[in-house]
């Protein structure tokens, strides 16, 4: 299943917000695309940067395979899942990678806990994606 989120404010140089309901079953897919203009942290971010994310969340597996493609950033540190609602800073509950990784990024989280994995599937409006940088950490 294949399901598509819009962005809303966080932390990071770009983020997204899931905001599309998924199934409680099996696997299924959300994609949605980055904006800095989704940023809320008062330091803001890179404001001519983009890119898109795709979550692949399998509850049966623990796991989240994500790919992510982003541009006009760099010095990247790594990407992260966190939980949050639309306006908020929200804290940090999966690393996706870490390290200066080359456009498109692409991988597996394994043995994710059940409950983050289910209350991704369950309320995907309240998580977001980001890539963090060294100017904007």
């Amino acid at each position: 299943m294949r399901k598509r989120f819009m962005g809303a404010g966080c932390a990071a140089a770009l983020c997204v917000a899931l905001a599309i309901p998924l199934t409680a079953s099996g696997a299924a897919e959300v994609s949605g695309h980055l904006s800095a203009g989704q940023i809320v942290n008062p330091s803001g971010g890179d404001r001519g940067a983009s890119g898109d994310v795709t979550l692949k969340v399998n509850r049966a597996k623990k796991r989240i395979c994500y790919e992510i493609t982003y541009r006009n950033l760099e010095d990247v540190t790594g990407a992260h899942l966190h939980k949050g609602d639309r306006g908020e800073i929200g804290r940090e509950i999966l690393t996706l990678f870490e390290g200066d990784e080359a456009s498109p990024v692409s991988g597996c989280v394994r043995d994710v806990r059940k409950r983050i994995v289910k209350r991704l599937k369950r309320e995907p409006e309240a998580h977001y994606v980001d890539i963090d940088t060294e100017a904007y950490p």
